[in-house]
């Protein structure tokens, strides 16, 4: 065994250890900021009811519904964050949920067209537009729990 091989490095010189543990540490923090941004489909920041029928009636019992406020929340609340004229804080508090609803290929034209003959207050229509669309109702519950939740002290 040499003497060299067993001699610390010289200062000033990398040791071939240094650029390992820097990849690792890299590593590491990339999977911590992907854990925190919420990679899986079921964490979202604002949760919501999860729940079509819950959220439906939560909206039935808003006495402001139609006021602009109300309506701007309804509106942007499922929007990506921006930086445009809405600046309150409900603006892309539901992004997450549009964005799921919105690549699900069973949230379809057909059944856009469904949900949009109901009236908003007809829970019983709404479900039954989603009765055979299992996958997508899961995601519409995830958005308008999300949706219901967060505008429930601006539309109540």
């Amino acid at each position: 065994m040499s003497s060299a091989a067993s001699a610390p490095p010289a200062p000033g010189s990398a040791s071939p250890v240094a650029p390992l543990a820097r990849v690792v540490s890299l590593a590491a923090l990339g999977l911590v900021a992907l854990a925190a941004c919420g990679g899986d489909d079921t964490t979202f920041v604002t949760e919501g009811s999860n729940d079509l029928r819950a959220a439906c009636e939560q909206r039935r019992t808003w006495t402001r519904a139609k006021t602009v406020t109300c309506l701007e929340c309804l509106a942007t609340a499922p929007l990506p964050a921006c930086d445009c004229t809405v600046k309150q804080p409900y603006v892309g508090r539901c992004a997450q949920q549009l964005k799921l609803k919105l690549a699900n290929p069973e949230c379809d034209q057909t059944l856009g067209l469904c949900v949009n003959a109901c009236k908003a207050d007809d829970c019983a229509c709404l479900e039954a537009c989603y009765a055979s669309r299992k996958t997508c109702r899961a995601r519409v519950s995830a958005l308008d729990g999300c949706v219901a939740e967060v505008c429930d002290s601006i539309c109540r």
